[in-house]
């Protein structure tokens, strides 16, 4: 029998963030991001332009949407450790084991057994492994958290022959 493919790590509001800013990748494809970007980069010149020209009911529109643009990259972070700082998981310790029988997810508070049928997607990124169950809740999986890169590559082929949708995000 093959040995299970261990990963451990410690959950932190850093962990937490980097999770979230990969599934929010995962949610929003490259393009859209991209254009997202460029609209409010526009907007912060068209607000700057106007301001210069007198339009203040036109610019002080664009300066809003400005600020809601940068409140979007930094706020989210203040945001999501505010969440993390009520979370009862907060600061665990979790260790999951995958076998091609099924997953055991252990924490300080909780042990827990899952069948590979109970996922539904699997997502590769930069910096580890998002598995979801549900499309807005997933596991989260750290690069780091695993032994070595043998065992990061291992488990991709594990939960791709598994998981019927597997993909990737830049």
């Amino acid at each position: 029998m093959e040995q299970p493919i261990i990963v451990r790590y410690h959950w932190t509001a850093d962990e937490y963030i980097i999770s979230y800013d990969c599934h929010k990748r995962r949610s929003m494809r490259p393009a859209f991001r991209t254009a997202y970007n460029i609209l409010f980069i526009l907007s912060c010149l068209a607000s700057i332009f106007l301001f210069v020209h007198r339009d203040w009911i036109v610019a002080s529109v664009s300066g809003l949407c400005f600020i809601w643009w940068v409140f979007s990259i930094f706020g989210t972070k203040m945001i999501l450790r505010n969440q993390f700082a009520k979370r009862p998981d907060q600061d665990s310790d979790i260790e999951y084991q995958f076998s091609p029988e099924g997953i055991t997810i252990t924490t300080s508070h909780a042990h827990s057994e899952m069948k590979w049928e109970t996922l539904t997607e699997v997502v590769r990124t930069p910096k580890g492994y998002l598995l979801y169950p549900f499309p807005q809740l997933y596991y989260w999986l750290p690069k780091e958290g695993f032994e070595n890169e043998e065992a990061y590559e291992r488990f991709f082929e594990l939960a791709k022959s598994k998981i019927n949708k597997s993909s990737a995000v830049v």
